[in-house]
């Protein structure tokens, strides 16, 4: 199980996380000499104590004790691997990130992959089909997945073929999204299956007619009951 805290550690990772989401809204992945920018190592340094406060030594044998190098004051190699991940995310999707790290229940830390994930809260595949569904409103992340499904091909596929089609459509927006790629904004999609309207009927008067004639023709009574 990830490491306990007590009260006070607890309180400290509460104050971590502040800071977390008091730093600028977007990280910044270096200074033009190359060297990582101060708002990034205050990010880092941020996660870097929460997650150590969260998961203990097993954040620590994973990732070291600092996201920086102490010899050469540069990110150390996890430290970069964790700085590409969380590249344009806000202070606030850091701090949701840690705890929905630490909500898992998990012994081991989330990958940086994976964090990314956490801190966009992005839906299951279930949520996304839920959200697909009329009258249903619909995240970003649905939206996004939607747009790389075949519409056409979609409605005319069988329920086995829609499932392969939606897993392969949200399969390539995780990875769009795990390479930095951008949400789109929430806005109404096509939907796979739109529900059914009654036919306009030009003239009610002249269908009414048309409708006794046949129902006449049939021997059926005026209210379609058998003569």
């Amino acid at each position: 199980m990830p490491h306990t805290s007590s009260a006070d550690e607890l309180k400290a990772t509460q104050r971590q996380l502040a800071a977390i989401v008091a730093t600028a809204e977007t990280t910044t992945p270096s200074t033009p000499s190359g060297r990582p920018s101060d708002r990034l190592v205050e990010g880092l340094a941020g996660l870097w104590q929460a997650m150590l406060g969260t998961f203990g030594h097993a954040w620590s044998s994973q990732y070291g004790m600092s996201p920086i190098n102490s010899k050469t004051g540069e990110l150390s190699q996890a430290g970069k691997a964790w700085a590409e991940a969380v590249q344009g995310l806000t202070g606030r999707q850091l701090a949701a990130g840690v705890l929905a790290a630490q909500r898992t229940g998990h012994e081991f830390p989330p990958n940086a992959a994976r964090f990314r994930v956490m801190a966009l809260g992005l839906p299951s595949l279930t949520e996304v089909e839920r959200q697909l569904a009329p009258g249903q409103s619909r995240s970003s992340y649905a939206v996004l997945v939607w747009s790389l499904v075949d519409a056409y091909r979609y409605r005319s596929a069988d329920g086995r073929d829609q499932q392969r089609m939606l897993r392969a459509a949200f399969d390539a927006a995780m990875q769009h999204i795990l390479a930095g790629g951008k949400l789109p904004a929430t806005v109404a999609a096509s939907i796979a299956y739109e529900r059914p309207t009654a036919p306009a009927v030009a003239d009610p008067a002249r269908a009414r007619e048309a409708m006794l004639r046949a129902a006449s023709e049939l021997g059926l009574g005026v209210d379609g009951a058998g003569a």
